[in-house]
């Protein structure tokens, strides 16, 4: 055990008053940034099946609930404890935003204190810790984290992420068994809020070098094997999630987006993010994929990050900050570097919110040893970086009034992105949703322009035109969407399908069509009227009447059945009387 190493240089005391006002100051500023979120409303990216339509947090904590949360995965995910939180949130709040967006920013905030606490602990540094928090508590790039309700899974999970370090650092410190059974309870609370933390046991070995300083009285063998029992529990969680995301269908396979593809974007959104930490703009819930003409933008970028890399590996003695702080960045960024493709998107905002800590930590520290040495310009750097802190302020508040609602985060995902046909979707079944059916047919017509062959965006656009009374016109943009029957196996959609095909006299489709909600929905009463008005179409009464029958088992004063049988009899009836 570890006991007492480097513990009076690398790990003193931090409780001092000065760093529990500098807490408390780091915290209101935090809550005087996001409060105004409290009024914002759910947005119906996610936040749907996440909360408002999520049948099982319904009804808040129940034993049936936490049963669910950690035994079954919904969504593509697995993280019961975030769950956890979504119900404890719907018994104190229902399903006003108001409480939900509440619990958020409270995390953001205890998130902003856990870092400042951690790093002044981990490197007697309370003034090189405050810039990094303070930038981590402002960072326009964190609204979408701490704005979108459904995003509590990354405010909790980093709460642990930070837990985890300040109890390994405390096992450092002081060693026994005990402090690190707490290091691997916190690391496992984490995973169960969201698998990000997948690389921490790595970002550890860093802090080992710096600042803790154990390659001085340990080699890479011993603390590896140290760090065997976290490895462990990220292999099982690395594991849990490619299973859940790729049975749930969010695995974009190599055959639609091929490899190549896939690296040079990883490589041009490590420069991405670092733009949006050191020039926040144009931030969007979405970015579509940007196919280049050319593979030189690509090939740059990747030789910046190698450059980096390199020179921080290189100078690691000299600048130990900078190798911690940029490996920290450029590994916590691999799960989420769409390698391996979940989902459409090219990257994503919030998944900057814990990657982001390690180019502060650089920036920070690295101002420190300047001003150090260079006394006169310290007053000067306190006024430059309350000017920066302003503008981060004024930005994130300006930022955070676009997350009021849905259409106003998709207009404005419009504005300042290209082509992203998810905005364009959403916006126009925000509208169609509002009653507004035909002013949403040009967004999806406009989203239909830039992804053809989509079935949702075909399923949006046949809805509006059959709402809006075009039969005729909606049926052809309906059969595009058939794949996502076949997908998603969602009766509904293959119910409506038939609904439509039978509306154009398409029987023997519509009872093909009928036939596939039927194997997902057999207690539907509706398709066995579909399947019943196909058959008579296609002029076979007899069978007809077999699932006319098999429905009014399941309801026997089903009004439409009743009638449809009345008419075949009658038929038949007089048929024989001739």
């Amino acid at each position: 055990m570890p006991a007492g190493e480097n513990s009076k240089s690398c790990l003193p005391y931090a409780g001092s008053s000065s760093v529990v006002v500098i807490a408390a100051v780091l915290a209101l500023i935090t809550l005087a940034v996001y409060m105004p979120a409290r009024s914002n409303n759910f947005i119906s990216f996610d936040d749907d099946s996440y909360i408002t339509e999520n049948p099982h947090i319904k009804d808040g904590i129940t034993l049936n609930a936490l049963k669910w949360a950690f035994t079954e995965h919904y969504s593509y995910n697995y993280h019961p404890l975030t769950w956890v939180t979504h119900m404890v949130d719907v018994s104190l709040y229902g399903l006003k935003p108001q409480g939900h967006h509440l619990t958020n920013v409270f995390f953001h905030v205890i998130n902003v204190v856990i870092v400042f606490l951690t790093l002044t602990y981990l490197t007697n540094r309370p003034r090189a810790a405050l810039i990094v928090s303070a930038l981590f508590a402002l960072a326009p790039v964190n609204v979408e984290t701490v704005a979108w309700v459904s995003e509590r899974k990354n405010l909790l999970s980093t709460s642990f992420w930070f837990l985890t370090i300040l109890s390994y650092a405390y096992y450092v410190k002081l060693g026994g068994s005990l402090r690190y059974t707490l290091t691997v309870m916190c690391f496992l609370l984490g995973l169960l809020s969201k698998a990000m933390l997948v690389t921490l046991p790595f970002v550890l070995l860093l802090l080992d070098f710096w600042p803790l300083q154990r390659f001085a009285t340990k080699n890479m063998i011993q603390l590896s094997i140290e760090k065997l029992p976290l490895l462990g529990l990220s292999l099982v969680f690395i594991f849990v999630t490619i299973f859940t995301q790729t049975t749930g269908g969010n695995v974009v396979p190599l055959s639609v987006l091929p490899f190549d593809i896939r690296l040079e974007n990883a490589a041009l959104s490590y420069i991405r993010y670092l733009g949006k930490i050191f020039w926040p703009s144009n931030f969007s819930i979405f970015y579509p994929y940007v196919i280049s003409k050319s593979v030189v933008p690509a090939i740059c970028a990747a030789c910046v990050v190698i450059f980096i890399t390199v020179f921080s590996i290189i100078k690691r003695q000299s600048y130990p900050w900078l190798f911690t702080g940029w490996l920290w960045f450029t590994v916590t960024l691999i799960p989420v570097i769409q390698i391996v493709q979940t989902g459409w998107a090219s990257m994503a905002d919030r998944y900057a919110y814990v990657p982001q800590i390690g180019i502060f930590i650089t920036l920070s520290w690295s101002l420190t040893v300047v001003l150090e040495e260079r006394i006169f310009l310290q007053k000067l750097s306190v006024l430059v970086f309350a000017a920066i802190l302003c503008f981060l302020y004024i930005t994130t508040s300006m930022q955070l009034k676009h997350w009021k609602d849905s259409e106003s985060l998709y207009l404005h995902a419009m504005q300042v992105t290209d082509n992203n046909y998810v905005a364009y979707g959403e916006y126009g079944l925000c509208l169609m949703n509002k009653g507004k059916v035909k002013e949403s047919i040009p967004y999806f017509m406009r989203a239909l322009e830039i992804l053809p062959g989509s079935p949702t965006l075909n399923y949006y656009t046949w809805k509006a035109y059959i709402t809006s009374g075009n039969v005729k016109e909606a049926s052809g943009y309906f059969l595009k969407a058939s794949p996502l029957i076949r997908v998603e196996n969602t009766p509904s959609i293959a119910k409506m399908l038939g609904i439509s095909l039978l509306k154009n006299k398409k029987y023997g489709d519509a009872y093909a069509s009928f036939l596939e909600a039927l194997r997902f929905a057999p207690a539907d009463t509706g398709i066995y009227e579909g399947l019943a008005q196909a058959l008579i179409g296609l002029n076979n009464p007899t069978e007809a009447l077999l699932y006319i029958e098999q429905g009014l088992q399941l309801k026997h004063d089903a009004p439409v059945l009743l009638k449809l049988r009345g008419e075949i009899s009658e038929t038949m009836l007089s048929e024989t009387k001739k």
